[in-house]
């Protein structure tokens, strides 16, 4: 089997570099190293093409979103030494685009992200979503889990963690189970979460979901969450 050793003082200056918040408080010991199974993660942003997904007021789509932040996602990942897949690498679903009907195409889109996660060995998945809500009020960063593994809510709680401990100090959402609505994290069967990064529906929110910088630090979030977890298996 393969290993890898995350050294933490070498995760610890990677940290320092990167200037999420005015105020940052240390995660790890950087005296310590921890030795780990090398997964794959398989990075799915969330949607693509046709299924543009919600849809912003001044029609940002959801889709394009998911996309960036899963590839600024992919390197940090890479740069920490895992194994990293994408489930999709442009703006077009991947299933069979030759169906007749939108939703036979999406049908067949989901269950190819399936397949990928059933075809590749050691995998987490880990999904990227956008939030909308009717009232333009709510905010912030939400992480569910699939119920059908024990470690998926032990990783989305470290990532949720992170959101409020590195960009959202304010961020008092849950982690939450995932239901048959979300058909992906439902039927698959190694450990998986979904991270919804925002809310489109809100302006302030929107407009840093569309800025670079901010995507950099929502996917540099989510990697340190990754990380906190796997030093602690």
């Amino acid at each position: 089997m393969k290993r890898i050793i995350l050294t933490i003082l070498i995760f610890s200056l990677i940290f320092l570099t990167f200037d999420l918040t005015h105020k940052q408080q240390p995660i790890i010991n950087p005296t310590s190293t921890t030795i780990i199974d090398i997964p794959t993660l398989i990075i799915d942003a969330g949607h693509g093409g046709q299924d543009c997904g919600t849809i912003a007021n001044d029609g940002t789509y959801e889709s394009v979103i998911n996309l960036a932040i899963s590839y600024k996602l992919k390197e940090f990942l890479l740069s920490f030494g895992f194994n990293v897949l994408l489930t999709r690498t442009d703006d077009n679903l991947i299933g069979d685009n030759s169906l007749g009907t939108i939703r036979e195409r999406k049908r067949s889109d989901v269950r190819r992200r399936l397949d990928i996660v059933e075809n590749t060995e050691n995998p987490v998945l880990i999904s990227i979503h956008q939030n909308y809500f009717s009232l333009p009020q709510y905010y912030g960063v939400q992480v569910f889990y699939s119920g059908n593994h024990l470690e998926s809510k032990k990783i989305a709680q470290e990532v949720q963690s992170s959101a409020v401990n590195h960009l959202q100090k304010e961020n008092k959402r849950q982690i939450k189970l995932s239901g048959k609505e979300i058909w992906l994290l439902h039927n698959v069967k190694t450990p998986a979460i979904m991270v919804e990064c925002g809310f489109l529906s809100n302006q302030n929110e929107l407009n840093k979901l569309k800025d670079d910088s901010y995507q950099n630090e929502i996917a540099f979030m989510i990697s340190i969450g990754i990380i906190n977890y796997y030093l602690k298996i």
